[in-house]
């Protein structure tokens, strides 16, 4: 058992970790099989109710003091890497492929709002994320791409995204049934969107505004 620091755990962006107060208490079991032959296996499984946690972060990630919210967390891998899986809340579950590489590298991932299981992972290099509605002008706020870039210097992350919503709000605008993929392509990076109102593509260029 332990207590971390909800805005100091050196892995979330900076504009992240510093909307969030107030120390994880958490109960852990760790087992560990040192065969003969082969090489270690492990498998961690940490809990945590997050009372005292608040999250002054924009919807659906917002959270006062006080409010119970269980955080389940198993871990299973060796001296190359690990899977990462569990659930926040009931209606919340998520699954994490890391590698232990000179910088914590995660490889791939996908967190699923409105589930009742941990998902599969996706079958290719990427994060996936399945949300409720959002507010895009003040997600956009947080994640400003100077304290994004921070997280960097601890973890490496992959550049493909996949976000999906029912409705993303930006600009006095609504998208609805919203697909946006976010790929890397030779000298940049290439947005694909999708929604009932939208269909089109974005092309960054390194160092250049978008197409």
């Amino acid at each position: 058992s332990g207590a971390w620091q909800s805005d100091k755990t050196g892995v979330l962006p900076a504009a992240i970790s510093e909307k969030l107060q107030g120390e994880i208490p958490w109960q852990g079991k760790v087992a560990v099989d040192l065969p003969h032959h082969g090489e270690a296996t492990y498998q961690v499984g940490i809990t945590s109710d997050l009372k005292s946690v608040s999250s002054h972060l924009p919807l659906p990630a917002d959270k006062a003091s006080g409010q119970s919210v269980p955080l389940v967390i198993t871990a299973s891998g060796d001296m190359k890497g690990f899977t990462l899986t569990g659930n926040l809340g009931a209606d919340n579950h998520f699954n994490s492929h890391w590698l232990l590489r000179q910088k914590l590298t995660l490889d791939r991932a996908i967190w699923a709002t409105d589930s009742r299981s941990v998902p599969p992972l996706p079958d290719h290099e990427g994060v996936e994320l399945n949300l409720p509605a959002l507010d895009g002008a003040q997600w956009l706020a947080v994640l400003r791409q100077d304290d994004v870039d921070t997280v960097s210097h601890n973890a490496s992350f992959p550049d493909s995204l996949t976000l999906r919503t029912p409705a993303l709000t930006f600009g006095g605008q609504t998208w609805n049934n919203l697909s946006l993929v976010v790929r890397p392509v030779d000298g940049g990076k290439q947005v694909d969107i999708q929604g009932r109102e939208i269909n089109g593509t974005l092309l960054q260029h390194n160092n250049a505004p978008w197409n």
